[in-house]
């Protein structure tokens, strides 16, 4: 068993299995091949600036750094579980905690080659308006030819988020999985 497995494995115990997320850090292996894949489909280049929006355990942000890219990310949950997770990961320094609304999708005030939203479970109850505020926000946050990839939990997946999908110029690339190309 692998350093990073035996820690991942020694949060679990430590944590009640009702602890939300526990999932992550009992069987981090599936939430890993999520981000491999989301990773794969971005296709990081080194010194990219990339931010993963409700990046969990930072998963990802882990993934885009080692290919070279300078990545970060938010989510709103601040928990201690998390925080430990993110630790072993190596990117509790380059998350920061941000509640995701429909007028502030964003917290930094940069623009990102690539924008990332690995397991979208918030907005279930948005209109279409919020999100196609929530996307505009998110487009207007990338640099010059940059991409953004979005990943939907089936839960939270919507016919408004589909409908302002649709009105953003996305593209679907699998199930529940969408791009858009910023400007070039």
């Amino acid at each position: 068993m692998s350093r990073e497995k035996r820690r991942f494995k020694n949060i679990a115990k430590a944590f009640h299995p009702d602890t939300p997320g526990y999932k992550w850090a009992a069987n981090p292996k599936d939430f890993i091949l999520k981000a491999e894949g989301i990773a794969k489909a971005a296709d990081f280049k080194e010194r990219e600036l990339v931010l993963d929006i409700g990046c969990g355990p930072g998963f990802l942000v882990q993934i885009a750094s080692h290919s070279g890219a300078s990545a970060f990310g938010s989510d709103s949950d601040d928990r201690l579980f998390l925080y430990y997770m993110r630790k072993v990961n190596g990117v509790e320094k380059r998350i920061l905690i941000h509640e995701t609304k429909p007028a502030e999708p964003l917290v930094f005030d940069l623009r990102f080659d690539v924008i990332t939203a690995t397991w979208i479970t918030f907005g279930e109850f948005w209109t279409f308006e919020e999100w196609s505020l929530w996307l505009a926000g998110v487009v207007s946050g990338l640099a010059p030819g940059g991409r953004c990839l979005l990943r939907f939990n089936i839960e939270t997946h919507t016919s408004n988020a589909d409908a302002a999908l649709l009105a953003a110029g996305a593209s679907e690339i699998g199930e529940l999985f969408f791009r858009i190309e910023g400007e070039k």
